[in-house]
């Protein structure tokens, strides 16, 4: 007994379905091989690493190192 393609109900359909982002993207890295999904993620981390480190750095400078006016005496009003 076999079912044609349009006795199947489309609800049915989607339970059958593979659901989730991590399943998803298990199979993208799973694709691509072991060593670029960690050259990719290592490359993720340092971008975000290194873009918030240059934040941090210029604030504890900012606060530690410079004068306080060293804004107005640069003409920069914009920064104070």
């Amino acid at each position: 007994m076999s079912v044609d393609a349009e006795e199947i109900d489309p609800r049915v359909e989607d339970l059958n379905r593979q659901t989730g982002d991590f399943a998803v993207y298990k199979y993208y890295f799973s694709s691509v091989g072991l060593f670029s999904s960690l050259l990719f993620v290592s490359y993720a981390v340092l971008f975000g690493f290194a873009s918030k480190m240059t934040e941090f750095l210029l604030t504890f400078v900012r606060t530690n190192f410079l004068p306080k006016n060293v804004f107005r005496l640069l003409n920069f009003p914009y920064m104070v």
